[in-house]
């Protein structure tokens, strides 16, 4: 029997933006419910996204074109516009499976955002941030809990617990 698998679009180590104390946090795509105050629109589809992130990208500072040379649909584009160099295709990269880009970025700037991953794998990654990094209770979402009760049935996702 196959294992059950979550698409994870992030996972914060060491998150105390939450409420008091460090926790990690795991973001699972495919939300279902469209808060119009979602601080994580991008989790609300589920599939796999091309990220980009104009900061880390070293186009201008180190001439590197990886991203461009690597994509074999033509969805990143170079603008000769020095605010924005780099354009992607969104019609392209929303259709795109094999994220050639990302694989072939070297900082980071062009990533993927949505990757099938084990309950086991996530636990790996809980155990490799350290004993500061483990949450002693999960903190989710009302639809990452729905999602989780039909999906997971692992021991570390719970709700978190309430201060009374």
């Amino acid at each position: 029997m196959e294992e059950r698998k979550g698409l994870v679009f992030d996972i914060q180590g060491f998150s105390v933006h939450d409420g008091p104390g460090c926790r990690t946090l795991v973001f699972l795509s495919g939300c279902p419910l469209h808060c119009p105050w979602c601080a994580n629109p991008e989790g609300m589809k589920k599939k796999s996204r091309l990220l980009f992130s104009r900061q880390k990208c070293r186009y201008e500072k180190s001439h590197c074109r990886r991203c461009l040379t690597a994509c074999p649909y033509g969805g990143v584009r170079e603008t000769g516009n020095p605010e924005n160099p780099l354009e992607f295709d969104r019609k392209i990269c929303d259709s795109c499976t094999i994220f050639a880009c990302a694989k072939a970025c070297a900082h980071e700037a062009a990533r993927i955002s949505g990757q099938y991953r084990t309950t086991e794998e996530i636990m790996r990654i809980f155990r490799r941030t350290g004993r500061t990094g483990i949450p002693r209770e999960g903190l989710v979402s009302p639809g990452e809990s729905r999602w989780r009760s039909r999906n997971f049935s692992a021991p570390f996702w719970r709700p978190a617990r309430r201060k009374e």
